[in-house]
């Protein structure tokens, strides 16, 4: 897993430094739909923002209902997902329909707080690790080390979204 941890983030970089390269050029107010029809025209441009807008929503419902289920199996064993979808959405809504500034502000008020649970629940689980299970790697370990990646590179993929609000 470190390894993998180690080539998402050599290839997030990359993709952030792809999207920012496209992103550098553009116009005041343009966003990455104003690039992509630059880039490959109206016709292709319209096929793929329909198809972002289309995995976009259905990736949305999922996170929705994965992130109930999990509230849902930590806290209330024998609850039920749909209430506290409803209520993730319905806060999710009122967060939209505010002015994106203020969104923004949020999410960077939030952002400290999220680091700070990222860095204590890395320091409480330092004391968990083994060094065997951490050496030695080798090219049998590879198929996993790329799947590994996966994870991490799909939320650095959720970066795409917000260029769209640029």
């Amino acid at each position: 897993s470190w390894v993998s941890a180690l080539i998402s983030m050599l290839l997030g970089a990359l993709y952030v430094l792809m999207l920012e390269k496209a992103m550098e050029k553009r116009a005041e107010g343009e966003g990455l739909s104003d690039i992509i029809f630059k880039c490959i025209g109206r016709t292709a441009g319209r096929i793929l923002i329909g198809i972002f807008a289309v995995w976009f929503t259905l990736y949305c419902g999922f996170v929705l209902r994965s992130a109930a289920e999990r509230l849902l199996s930590s806290v209330y064993a024998n609850g039920s997902a749909g209430f506290f979808m409803v209520i993730t959405l319905l806060a999710a809504v009122i967060a939209a329909s505010g002015q994106l500034k203020s969104i923004a502000r949020t999410g960077q008020a939030f952002v400290f707080i999220i680091w700070g649970v990222l860095i204590v629940s890395i320091a409480l689980s330092a004391a968990d690790m083994k060094k065997e299970n951490l050496l030695p790697v080798t090219y049998l370990d590879l198929p996993n080390v790329l799947l590994g990646t996966l994870p991490v590179m799909d939320i650095i993929g959720g970066y795409t979204f917000f260029l769209f609000l640029g």
